[in-house]
């Protein structure tokens, strides 16, 4: 079999008759540390079109990235199945200074609107809520 050449970064097809190999991304939406970039963006507050603005690549690669992706929890859940309700102490404390934000999008249409609000201590940095 003869050496296979290099035709535009992938293998000749003529010698793979059946398939072609690239060997260097060409779109780096599929780079696996891209992917790694677009959930930590999604998990630091980034929309989707402002995540494909800065990473240069597609706003649909971004949601489907986050569609395939791992689920999200924001807390630990093997912790929160060893724990019993009655160990969980709850702390109510009153905050010198608190930032509260809120979140709002669309899941699936426009009728089902959702809101995510969240409290940060000013000083601390800690979720308040």
């Amino acid at each position: 079999m003869a050496r296979p050449q290099l035709v535009n970064n992938a293998i000749s097809a003529r010698a793979c008759p059946r398939y072609s190999f690239q060997l260097d991304l060409v779109y780096t939406g599929r780079v696996p540390a891209i992917k790694a970039q677009i959930v930590d963006m999604r998990l630091n507050g980034s929309g989707i079109r402002d995540t494909a603005r800065v990473l240069k690549i597609s706003p649909t690669t971004v949601i489907n990235t986050l569609k395939k992706g791992p689920a999200l929890t924001s807390v630990p859940q093997p912790l929160l199945n060893t724990l019993h309700p009655d160990e969980v102490d709850v702390m109510i404390r009153r905050a010198d200074e608190a930032e509260v934000d809120e979140m709002w999008s669309y899941m699936g249409h426009k009728n089902a609107q959702r809101w995510l609000w969240h409290a940060i201590d000013h000083h601390t940095g800690k979720v308040l809520a």
